[in-house]
Parts: C-alpha cells; structure tokens; sequence
C-alpha cells in the first residue's frame, strides 16, 4: 500500500518505526507507527484494497497518516470479528482487484 508513496529505503526505516499507540475495538485494531519520513498532511490509502485471513477470520487493512504517524487499522471483513489475539496469528494477505468498470 506504500510501495508507490516511498522508496525501499524509507519503507525500511518506517517498517522498524517504534510502536506508538494500539487500540483494540472489538471489530479490529489500530496500530501507530511514529517516523520522521512520514508526511503532516493527513492521507488515507485504501488501495490496493488488501484482503487477510487467519484461522476463518477475514479482516482489511487501512492506512491512515497525519503528523509523521502511521495509522494501519486492521478491520473485520467477515461475519466474524477478529479476537483480540488477531496480531499473534499469520495472516495470509492478497490483493482484492475490484471491478470498478460501469456495465
């Protein structure tokens, strides 16, 4: 989702950011990363829409930044919300191509 945004040197330095903040909702999680490279204007990315999976549980990933902080909110996408635990468990991920053509 940040493949076009920065280079592999910055992903790098933003993938090893501290943990700044975690909130668990009950449908999902937020997870904050804090890093000098991150732009102040907010910015949300949804795409390319990311699809996961673990253990039956389906979930999405959203990308939130404002204030040089990562927000990567991990939701439910299934009938079932993800358990808290959803963090210690691997999860598949693919790319959701989305038909966006008018018929």
């Amino acid at each position: 989702m940040l493949r076009d945004r920065f280079s592999n040197e910055e992903l790098n330095s933003i993938l090893n950011s501290p943990i700044t903040g975690y909130n668990f909702t009950g449908a999902g999680y937020f997870l904050e990363l804090t890093n000098d490279i991150l732009p102040k204007d907010r910015r949300a990315i949804s795409e390319p829409t990311l699809f996961g999976r673990a253990d039956n549980i389906e979930v999405g990933f959203l990308i939130f930044i404002e204030n040089s902080k990562l927000t990567l909110e991990c939701h439910s996408w299934g009938e079932e919300n993800p358990p808290e635990t959803i963090r210690e468990k691997t999860i598949s991920v693919e790319i959701i191509e989305l038909d966006n053509k008018e018929n």
